[in-house]
């Protein structure tokens, strides 16, 4: 993967150097800088030290907090000394978009000698504090999971050789499994994980062959090696789907056959309701998976392919690069496993209302579409639809969708401005700027906040930062209703025009192609004044009060 600032600072009183490979491993191009081993506090208090030159997308501590701290296991702390780390962790908050920490914790007995116990009573208040700095700055800072955490838990943690080569003071399973939190965590902040497992049915989400065995006779479930592992497959696959991700099928069976066996086999852990599509046929698997992704609007990169026959794998890996092909293992007992390993699946973060109840988005999308069949034309289907848009201020309740939807939309975005959740609220409380949320709800069910404006005052003028549209409502009359909305603040703040200016990406055509459609402009630009309207109807808009 790679994202536009992907620099990685390590704070550490050890030697990191591991951490660092295997963070470079997991999160591509990532350009991970660490503290050389027994500098940390000389870096801490120098504030014109070169690390400090650089914004950090992402700044890691992990170390012994007695360096904040000297005597922890002998002093209550006071409240100087209490007021001395949280400082020092707000001040790391100012130099990156995020930052993560480990707890702390007391270290296993045996652990080299500098990490003696710290006292129970000055562990729970330090960790209260972290708590504190957490919820009052949500989606910067985040734990990192400490030794007793069950990202940790049953690994040989501890590597006294390595310690007395090197200064490093795990072992390599454990920064390894580290660097694979961090990079599931990085993934989802930056929309780059998976939002689709695509899979087979014979041989992989049950034993044997459907179609000659009969539903009956398949190995799941029961008192039965394989048959069990077969059913925790399937339980991976729904603990996913119900953090958001989307399942579908791609097999070569009869359809009837194939569908009856997943709504009548008792220890099926999937129903046909689990899965957000399927194509189940003889026709190539490709063009069967090309179908799917078309339909459920998802690109190929977000797109995770399972299957137990390695030439179906390496056709489908073939055609779609960028897809995610893993090679299942030939024992289908480790394949559970496996699949709980997998690092491009974040195990881990910040779940939005829209990614746990994604599934039913789409399948409310798919009515939606089904509909249009029934009217002669566009204006009568949208007005069939009963559609509500809501619009409010951006507010620390609806800002993590926010961010998210702002820097994974492509399509309908006027200028791709990529912000984090910090950078995205700073920029809403500066006087002459505002950032306003859309809630789309029709008869079909709740699409969610799918609609974003940003606007600052320019002299006399309205300029439109942020146009942002999910591709999900596009087409459907939203877009000139937040147009109007839009006209309607320059009307209310007095203001002479409203000025839209677009900057090309290889992407966002469609948002270009809208509002062409009103002001032709070979510039990209668009200017509206308050007689300006854009007509839409059947859609009801209401403006939550800001105040």
């Amino acid at each position: 993967m790679s994202i536009k600032n992907s620099h990685i600072l390590i704070l550490s009183d050890t030697n990191q150097s591991n951490f660092s490979s295997y963070l470079s491993k997991y999160i591509k191009d990532a350009k991970v800088v660490t503290t050389p081993f027994n500098q940390l506090m000389q870096v801490l208090i120098n504030p014109t030290h070169a690390v400090w030159q650089q914004h950090y997308a992402l700044i890691i501590f992990w170390a012994n907090p007695k360096s904040l701290f000297p005597d922890l296991e002998k002093t209550l702390i006071g409240k100087h000394e209490m007021l001395h780390v949280k400082n020092f962790f707000l001040r790391l908050i100012d130099k990156a978009e995020r930052v993560l920490f480990t707890g702390f914790e007391n270290y296993p007995n045996g652990f080299y000698s500098q990490f003696e116990n710290i006292s129970s009573h000055n562990r729970y208040a330090l960790n209260m504090m972290l708590t504190s700095i957490s919820m009052e700055s949500p989606g910067v800072v985040s734990y990192l999971p400490g030794y007793y955490s069950p990202v940790v838990k049953g690994l040989h943690a501890v590597s006294e050789d390595l310690w007395y080569l090197s200064k490093t003071a795990w072992h390599r399973t454990v920064t390894d499994r580290m660097a694979s939190f961090v990079a599931d965590m990085w993934k989802q902040w930056h929309g780059l994980s998976v939002k689709l497992i695509i899979t087979d049915l014979d041989d992989t989400l049950w034993g044997g062959i459907v179609g000659d065995d009969g539903w009956e006779q398949l190995r799941l479930g029961g008192h039965d090696a394989v048959g069990e592992s077969f059913s925790d497959t399937q339980q991976q696959l729904l603990i996913w789907k119900k953090r958001g991700i989307l399942l579908a099928i791609a097999s070569k069976n009869d359809e009837e056959t194939a569908l009856q066996a997943i709504d009548r086999h008792p220890e099926m852990k999937l129903r046909k309701a689990d899965f957000s599509t399927w194509r189940i046929n003889w026709e190539d698997k490709a063009l069967n998976i090309q179908s799917i992704i078309t339909e459920l609007n998802i690109g190929a990169q977000h797109t995770l392919f399972m299957d137990d026959n390695p030439v179906e794998r390496y056709r489908v890996a073939q055609a779609f690069p960028d897809m995610i092909v893993p090679n299942l293992p030939a024992n289908k007992l480790e394949v559970p496993a496996f699949l709980r390993s997998l690092s491009c699946i974040p195990a881990t973060g910040v779940l939005t209302n829209e990614d746990m109840h994604r599934a039913e988005l789409y399948v409310a999308e798919q009515q939606r579409k089904n509909s249009m069949t029934a009217f002669s034309g566009i204006d009568e289907w949208i007005q069939s639809l009963n559609t509500v848009v809501s619009i409010e201020k951006l507010s620390h309740q609806n800002l993590t969708r926010a961010a998210q939807l702002l820097n994974k939309t492509n399509q309908m975005n006027l200028r791709t401005r990529r912000l984090s959740e910090d950078a995205l609220w700073n920029w809403s409380q500066t006087p002459g700027q505002a950032f306003y949320t859309a809630h789309v709800h029709d008869k079909f069910g709740d699409a969610g906040l799918t609609g974003l404006i940003g606007v600052s005052i320019h002299d006399d003028e309205l300029f439109v930062e942020d146009f942002v549209l999910s591709c999900r409502v596009m087409g459907r009359g939203i877009e000139e209703t937040l147009m109007n909305f839009i006209i309607s603040l320059m009307t209310e703040w007095q203001l002479s025009n409203v000025k839209v200016a677009c900057l090309l990406t290889p992407k966002n055509k469609p948002c270009r192609d809208f509002f062409s459609r009103y002001l032709l402009s070979d510039s990209h630009e668009w200017v509206f004044d308050s007689k300006a309207r854009f007509v839409v109807s059947g859609i009801q808009c209401n403006v939550i009060d800001f105040n």
